[in-house]
């Protein structure tokens, strides 16, 4: 009996620790406080992945970068004014396999512009500060061919640094991360 105990507690802490990938079908997700998007107008930023296709209003993305430029210090600044810069000067932008792809920008400091690149370092921003606009469904998801505007956020355990807001859609698609994140 204490061997199955403790096989018991095992399995239940492996099940909890669970790393999930965006794009994995999360099947233990309890839905609770369903959301739902808007239809994207305007000039638009696409984000691309294997399973689905994000989109978000330009215009919200670059206020969303911009919201608290003034409160951060000078160091950062420079790097949100390049994104920024970065997206007003460019038309059509659409980022490829974003969270897939990304070992290169993740391992790559922000202050390293140069290596980064413009576009990398954008890249790096929108990971985090796109949530704004997603908590308040200002996006669209589109998924084979068809838009799913419902949603949800849940807690998850990840192998992209710990642990954070995971939002997926009603069938348990993670689709992304959001903060706070936790650095297991």
């Amino acid at each position: 009996m204490k061997k199955i105990t403790l096989l018991l507690i095992f399995l239940c802490n492996a099940a909890l620790a669970q790393e999930i990938f965006i794009g994995d079908i999360n099947p233990h997700t309890n839905k609770s406080d369903l959301k739902i998007s808007q239809r994207i107008a305007g000039e638009q930023v696409r984000i691309v992945e294997d399973k689905y296709e994000l989109l978000v209003n330009k215009k919200l993305l670059i206020q969303a970068i911009s919201a608290d430029l003034d409160s951060i210090d000078a160091d950062y600044q420079k790097i949100f004014k390049t994104a920024i810069r970065y997206l007003q000067k460019n038309k059509d932008i659409v980022f490829h396999r974003i969270w897939t792809d990304s070992e290169f920008i993740d391992n790559t400091s922000f202050f390293d512009i140069e290596s980064l690149g413009e576009r990398n370092l954008t890249i790096k921003l929108i990971k985090e500060l796109i949530c704004p606009l997603l908590e308040r469904g200002q996006f669209e998801l589109i998924e084979n061919g068809v838009t799913n505007k419902v949603y949800y956020f849940h807690w998850v355990k990840s192998d992209y640094g710990g642990s954070g807001k995971g939002a997926f859609t009603d069938k348990n698609m993670l689709f992304w991360i959001c903060p706070p994140f936790v650095i297991d």
